[in-house]
């Protein structure tokens, strides 16, 4: 049985877009946000303001659609785990989510490989990107992040060069001394191609192939974005 300070999330998937009667709740499988939105019971602290996540299965119902809820969210993946979260923590409401996969998570959905203990992100490894600090604070409340310096290298005539292109991609391409954003503006303003209309007048890019023109130019382009 639940309190009145208890707040539960059910989520019913079925693999072929069905509804499964029985709880899916993968949650160690998962990380961050997503595994925590996904626990079973989320206790509201007295004043409302915090949260106290522990795993388990749901103990509203065996069956999840005698139950009246506050909310029903289509969609478990991020997106919908994140609404479910803010609905519970920030307004102690309940939610359904139903999830026509047959596991939570959405396309950041990993799992544990049983064979060699490693983590396997099922539809592609995800880099989480953020400007914004209460969006990093947020995600902080969930899991333990790792370190991670995201760089690409792509072999350009003979050369390995950082791609996307950067002042060192332009000067170890083509031999320059470039110091400063300010210095490789310049470099570009020099290089870049406007498109214009039969008039001469400058006019919006027509395709990717002219907006790449206005923003590296004709020398970048073809060594490293042309077909």
């Amino acid at each position: 049985m639940t309190t009145p300070k208890q707040r539960t999330f059910q989520a019913y998937t079925g693999a072929n877009g069905g509804v499964n009667k029985s709880t899916f709740l993968k949650a160690a499988a998962l990380s961050g946000i997503i595994a925590s939105a996904w626990i079973a019971y989320i206790n509201l602290a007295p004043n409302g303001t915090d949260v106290n996540l522990s795993l388990g299965r749901t103990a509203l119902s065996d069956d999840p659609f005698s139950v009246r809820y506050d909310n029903c969210i289509v969609g478990a993946g991020l997106s919908g785990s994140v609404i479910a979260e803010n609905y519970a923590r920030l307004l102690g409401q309940t939610s359904l989510i139903i999830e026509k996969r047959d596991h939570i998570g959405g396309n950041c959905f990993d799992y544990i490989d049983d064979d060699t203990g490693i983590r396997v992100s099922l539809y592609g490894a995800h880099l989480f990107h953020t400007k914004h600090e209460r969006v990093w604070d947020y995600v902080q409340r969930f899991t333990e992040w790792v370190p991670y310096e995201h760089k690409v290298l792509g072999l350009v005539n003979g050369k390995y060069v950082p791609i996307p292109v950067t002042i060192d991609t332009v000067n170890a391409l083509f031999d320059l001394n470039i110091q400063s954003t300010e210095e490789m503006d310049e470099w570009l303003k020099n290089e870049q191609i406007i498109p214009v209309d039969k008039d001469g007048n400058p006019r919006e890019p027509e395709n990717s192939e002219e907006v790449a023109l206005m923003r590296v130019g004709q020398r970048l382009y073809d060594l490293i974005f042309k077909p």
